[in-house]
């Protein structure tokens, strides 16, 4: 047996079970006891396992031979397939959603993920568990509810930033922070309103994708504006890019034109600040905004959406065939495209309600992290994680 994870237990087919250690390279059922006699027949499987890990057993099943003392059966093998693979795997997956899903996706230092379910902020923690959170106005300590969250992001000290939906065509940006109870958070507004060029106070427009940068400036994505504002970690908002008319022109700052539609639109960025932007659904454009606001076009395959970008400036792409399976493409920084996950092929580690689909569902958001691309979506809702 080759070394596997802690937490497997093995099923003999007779009613014995043994659980196996970190840096087992055997095992045993009913260790010191003659049980198996001649003839009898053995039928190891794998009962349980890690989560994360597709565990096998290769030729389970055979009748012994010997009928006293020590049974030696050096056939038998378990193989597992995990996160230290190239495999990617379930973190958590809920029921089958076609409608919402996961929309928005971020991730904290302890491992927990923040995602939107119909406009519903949750936490996921690192073991799988999904939690509904409890959020408190910051000065009264009055609990808020209704609020429609469109985007996530989680900066660098681990406050939350939220956009959330006031009418169809405005939004308001929050900040939250964690309280000493788990799952207390309290709210604050950061921004809801911009001074425009002729010097009025307006409010901000429907916010469709948010990104975060190393300092923790909020980028949004101004649908009704047609505009990448730029909030300071102090609250102040300037415009970054867009002139606030309609369009796909490239420029600087705001010489550039961008066209926002209703779906939920993806910002992300690099290491290096650089912000990547799917303004227009199913274009065969991603635009690329330098620290210093240049905007430049990046020609991606038809179809492809929700750009994502390692340390290494490779960019990745969610690229929906005609049945709606997704595949997740990588396009390196020559320009070189090859096939990360393949029509959305994917092992999940359980499938409840009966789900046996063996893919992927519709992406709505990835993110990057210590060297792990983060996949989440709808219809199945799940959360996968795929090893760079």
């Amino acid at each position: 047996m080759t070394e596997v994870p802690e937490g497997i237990v093995l099923d003999d087919g007779n009613g014995n079970t043994t659980t196996l250690a970190v840096g087992d390279t055997s095992f045993k059922f009913r260790d010191g006891q003659t049980y198996l006699n001649a003839g009898t027949t053995y039928n190891v499987s794998v009962k349980a396992q890690p989560k994360g890990y597709a565990c096998t057993v290769d030729n389970p099943t055979a009748k012994t031979e010997a009928n006293a003392g020590n049974i030696n059966v050096s056939t038998v093998a378990v193989r597992c397939i995990g996160p230290q693979t190239n495999q990617t795997y379930v973190t958590y997956t809920g029921e089958r959603d076609g409608t919402f899903g996961f929309q928005s996706l971020a991730m904290d230092k302890n491992g927990d993920y923040f995602v939107t379910v119909a406009f519903d902020l949750l936490r996921v923690d690192a073991t799988g568990t999904m939690h509904r959170l409890t959020l408190l106005d910051h000065t009264t300590g009055i609990p808020i509810s209704g609020l429609l969250v469109r985007n996530v992001a989680i900066g660098s000290t681990g406050i939350i930033y939220l956009s959330v939906q006031r009418n169809t065509d405005e939004s308001a940006l929050l900040r939250v922070r964690k309280t000493a109870t788990e799952n207390v958070y309290l709210v604050e507004t950061m921004a809801e309103s911009f001074i425009d060029a002729s010097n009025q106070r307006k409010k901000f427009g429907l916010s469709v994708g948010m990104s975060i940068d190393g300092a923790d400036n909020l980028y949004i994505a101004d649908r009704t504006y047609n505009l990448i504002r730029k909030i300071s970690s102090t609250g102040e908002v300037t415009v970054f890019a867009g002139s606030g008319t309609a369009g796909t022109a490239d420029g600087t700052g705001t010489a550039a034109m961008f066209q926002f539609t209703g779906y939920i639109s993806s910002l992300s960025h690099d290491a290096s600040g650089n912000l990547y932007v799917q303004a227009d659904y199913d274009r065969a454009a991603i635009r690329k905004i330098s620290p210093a606001g240049v905007v430049t076009t990046i020609s991606v395959p038809a179809g492809s959406d929700k750009p994502v970008a390692d340390e290494a400036g490779n960019l990745y792409l969610v690229k929906t065939t005609s049945n709606g399976i997704p595949s997740i493409i990588r396009i390196n920084t020559n320009g070189v495209t090859d096939v990360l996950v393949s029509r959305g092929t994917v092992t999940f580690d359980y499938a409840p309600n009966g789900l046996k689909a063996n893919a992927i569902g519709y992406v709505q958001a990835m993110r990057i992290s210590g060297g792990i691309l983060y996949v989440a979506g709808s219809n199945p809702m799940a959360i996968y994680k795929i090893k760079l």
